[in-house]
């Protein structure tokens, strides 16, 4: 990676396709640390309803109120927009690989 601005959302899928284990493993605990396995749940149950959240809060057997919020709440504090393609995709790289 070279010099210059980068978000999170552009880091994480240079660090997990280029092998860098020790750094996508640091940044997996910190997620789950900071964030708790309900919500990190949570986000990847959205993901795999393909961004939907109606469907999500099905699946997840949760009101649709309670899935927005758990979401907002990641994204305020993460700064990873899970609800864009590439704040997906790179979540989903970092937890399912």
């Amino acid at each position: 990676i070279g010099f210059g601005v980068y978000t999170i959302e552009s880091i994480i899928p240079k660090i997990v396709l280029e092998g860098i284990h020790d750094v996508r493993n640091g940044l997996r605990n910190y997620y789950y640390n900071t964030f708790g396995a309900e919500i990190i749940q949570t986000v990847q149950g959205f993901i795999k309803a393909n961004l939907n959240q109606s469907v999500a809060a099905k699946q997840l057997y949760l009101h649709r109120n309670t899935l927005n919020y758990r979401i907002d709440h990641f994204i305020a504090y993460s700064e990873i927009n899970v609800k864009s393609f590439f704040g997906a995709y790179a979540f989903y790289l970092l937890f399912n690989t």
